[in-house]
């Protein structure tokens, strides 16, 4: 059973003003470093206390009676306050927005079955889905007909922007 909420891939809780969110071979981190590279910027005035933890390329679901992986987002920035699952992309091409909303309602769906209606309950919440796209940082507002169902569908609030605010 995948644990999302307590993995094994989670970094250690950061205050940083502020930091990035890249994807490497391996899967996503956060850093500090070169902020050219970054695909997400994470703000954080108050410097309260994140988490992020790495999901796609490092928690392993399997698809029922098969050997393929599910489709998964490529990860989470948890504080007290907030759940955040993000997706990166770093590409011009269309599309992108589709898959990704895929990706994180799948992730969503996931996390539903693998944990307990407790441990769900139990999360912080404000609960956001964000799409970011470094080559595409002035992307134009979410469509109001997709962000109302994508809360109908998942619970979580879709926002399609590079740069994230922790708040309390």
């Amino acid at each position: 059973m995948a644990n999302f909420i307590e993995a094994e891939h989670q970094e250690a809780p950061r205050n940083d003003v502020k930091f990035g969110l890249i994807d490497e071979e391996q899967g996503a981190k956060s850093t500090l470093a070169h902020p050219k590279e970054w695909i997400a910027e994470v703000n954080n005035p108050e410097q309260i206390n994140v988490t992020f933890t790495a999901i796609d390329k490092r928690i392993e679901v399997f698809k029922p009676n098969s050997k393929d992986l599910e489709s998964s987002c490529d990860g989470l920035l948890q504080s007290d306050q907030s759940f955040f699952l993000v997706e990166l992309k770093d590409r011009k091409v269309g599309g992108f927005v589709e898959e990704a909303e895929g990706q994180l309602k799948n992730t969503i769906r996931l996390i539903r079955e693998h944990h307990t209606p407790e441990e769900w309950d139990n999360l912080p919440s404000s609960k956001k889905a964000f799409i970011c796209n470094k080559k595409r940082p002035t992307f134009q507002q979410v469509d109001k007909d997709l962000s109302r169902k994508f809360m109908q569908d998942t619970g979580f609030r879709l926002d399609i922007n590079r740069k994230i605010k922790i708040k309390k």
